[in-house]
């Protein structure tokens, strides 16, 4: 018996920042978004805390949703280390 992977997706293409539209992100996402954070933590205090752009860290957030998240705590230090990977690799 064979069992199928259910996170195989094709590669994301990033976009530089420049190039992300000034427009709401999809609903769906938002509150995918807001799922995972249950309100204890921002997006925009994440891109604050990093120096980095919202949009940005919602292309590492949604990368890493690709699994559901338990423990709040392990998820968020899970997004800062992207994040600090991200800013360091430019």
């Amino acid at each position: 018996m064979s069992i199928s992977h259910p996170h195989s997706l094709p590669p994301l293409s990033m976009k530089s920042e420049s190039d992300l539209p000034d427009q709401p992100l999809d609903l769906s996402f938002n509150s995918l978004v807001i799922q995972q954070f249950k309100d204890q933590i921002s997006v925009q205090q994440i891109s604050k805390e990093l120096g980095l752009s919202t949009d940005r860290i919602y292309s590492i957030i949604s990368k890493t949703s690709l699994v559901k998240i338990k423990d709040f705590t392990r998820y968020t230090s899970d997004i800062k280390d992207r994040v600090k990977e991200a800013r360091i690799a430019g």
